[in-house]
């Protein structure tokens, strides 16, 4: 019997300048290619950097009722201050991403499988911390098996063409593969 794939919901949330804007609009235009149906919720305080920000990227091969939402399969959290709430809103049986660069705490609950990703610590000894966030999707991509990572690549390149994100292409699929390495590697690190 085929496996029906419903879709997914993931949650990145961080603060202003973190990513979280560009991590919702790449994976949402990423889905678009492969779902039917797309949902892009940004949610941002009205501070230009440093307030607090998050995305929900739904995707769904039946009409999205509410793109809206608390929980979700997957969240992707940067924020220490937001970090807790981030922790409650993963679903059951769900994944929680954590820059453990910027997080110093550990998540208490243990229905959830959490994954520990200095991906603000590697960007930065890399020259470019704006790459955090590709290296967080990667392991998004990877912990979820949600999108192949070509999808995401080749969406990459069809909205940085011609625009100033051009020049960071390379770089930011460096992080991609970056965070899908971490992830694939995690099984000899202990959780």
């Amino acid at each position: 019997m085929e496996k029906i794939d419903k879709g997914f919901r993931v949650i990145f949330a961080g603060l202003g300048g973190h990513g979280a804007l560009v991590f919702g609009e790449l994976l949402t235009e990423a889905v678009a290619r492969r779902y039917n149906y797309a949902s892009f919720v940004p949610n941002y305080a009205p501070s230009m950097r440093g307030g607090e920000s998050e995305s929900i990227v739904v995707a769904s091969n039946e009409e999205i009722d509410s793109p809206a939402s608390f929980e979700a399969e997957a969240v992707v959290a940067t924020s220490p201050s937001a970090f807790r709430l981030a922790e409650k809103r993963v679903s059951p049986g769900g994944i929680l991403i954590v820059d453990d660069s910027i997080i110093c705490e550990k998540a208490e609950r243990k229905d959830i499988k959490v994954f520990y990703i200095p991906a603000r610590k590697i960007a930065s000894e890399e020259g470019n911390p704006l790459i955090s966030n590709f290296i967080l999707m990667g392991a998004y991509l990877e912990a979820t098996k949600t999108l192949p990572v070509e999808i995401v690549e080749e969406t990459l390149e069809s909205t940085s063409k011609g625009t100033s994100r051009e020049r960071l292409l390379s770089a930011n699929k460096r992080a991609l593969h970056e965070g899908i390495r971490l992830i694939a590697n995690y099984s000899q690190q202990p959780l």
